[in-house]
Parts: C-alpha cells; structure tokens; sequence
C-alpha cells in the first residue's frame, strides 16, 4: 500500500494457495485506489481470481469439480451534501463463461437523509436503497448449470444512534414483493418488516 497523500491511497496485493493438498494452486490479485476528502469518498479496483475449485451446493449431485476464474472490477462513490447522503457499490464481473454462481453485474445504490437532530442527541440516517443483481449462472443438481434471471428490489431503512448508547433501526424490505430467485427454486424473501433495538448498559 501506498499513500501518495493526504486523499489519495494506492494498494496492490497477490495471493497464492491451494484449496485442497493436491489441487492447483489458486492464484489472486486485486489492485486499486482510493480518494477522499470533504463529502466525496471514491474506491476503485480490478481483481482476479484463477484456478479455484466451485463447489455446487448441492454435494449430492456434484459434477467433477470444475475449475473457475473470477475476472472483474468494482468502485464505491458515496457523496454527502448538506444533509443528502448517496451511496453506491458496483460490482462487474467480465464474462467469464466458467464463472458460476457469480453475477455478470452487481449494484447497490442508496439515497439517505443523515443528520445530527435535538442538539446532536440523535444521529439519523434514513432513506431508500436500490439492488440490483445481473444474470447468474448457477449449478443446478437435476439440470446442471442454469442461468438465473437478472432482479432487483427497494428497501426502506431509518437507523438513529440516541446519545452514542442506543441504536433503533426499522427496515422495510423489498417494497414492491418482488418475486425472485439468486439461487434456483430458492425464492428470495417477499416483502418484510425488521425492527432492533440495542442498547449499550454499561460502558
């Protein structure tokens, strides 16, 4: 890693191991920068992936262990002004065609309200937030390798820290029910509330 200064940092890395004793050896490699200063915050990287073992979920149906290699890009951009927060994360993965269970593209992007309210006492963060997740090529144990549909779907969250001790959070998931799949005849949840509270007693 390299810090060129006080807003821009640069990182390399390379790994090599083997799954398995006998197996081999898979390769990785991930190279990128980032960039922050006031509201603005970028993460750029490339990374690779050569020669790792995919292992279907469904053990009992597994064809012979096939080989994979991840190939692909993603970048974070979030931006803060005044009080609008967004937020992204794209995922791509170039076209690979033993890539299996790995999506051709993936994003999340988010549009928040966050501020300090009641004297600083409460730290809100509350807004929409998009997914979206590309075509997949998935193991199947009765049909072997199918492609799996591109989906999406909206949550709405609110999360507020009370005086640094509490943290309340309400999510409302997939709003508009989408009906959809990332793994074969494995249905996504419908549409779902959650609510938490936790609170830090003694410190």
């Amino acid at each position: 890693a390299f810090r060129i200064d006080d807003e821009l940092f640069t990182y390399f890395g390379y790994s090599k191991y083997k799954q398995f004793t006998d197996s081999t050896s898979v390769e990785s490699i991930e190279i990128g920068a980032r960039y922050k200063n006031d509201g603005f915050y970028a993460d750029a990287k490339y990374f690779k992936r050569k020669n790792a073992y995919i292992i279907p979920l469904d053990i009992q149906h597994s064809p012979p262990p096939l080989l994979g290699n991840i190939n692909g890009a993603g970048i974070v951009l979030n931006y803060q002004y005044w009080k609008i927060l967004i937020e992204t994360n794209t995922s791509y993965y170039f076209n690979d065609n033993d890539a299996i269970g790995v999506p051709e593209l993936q994003f999340t992007g988010g549009l928040y309200l966050k501020s300090k309210l009641f004297k600083d006492n409460l730290n809100l963060k509350s807004g929409f937030t998009f997914y979206y997740t590309g075509k997949i090529k998935s193991y199947s144990g009765e049909w072997g390798i199918v492609e799996v549909e591109p989906s999406n779907k909206i949550d709405f969250i609110l999360t507020g820290e009370i005086q640094e001790l509490a943290i309340v959070y309400f999510v409302w998931e997939n709003l508009f029910d989408n009906q959809y799949f990332i793994t074969p005849y494995y249905p996504m949840p419908e549409i779902n509330i959650r609510f938490g509270l936790s609170w830090e007693l003694f410190n």
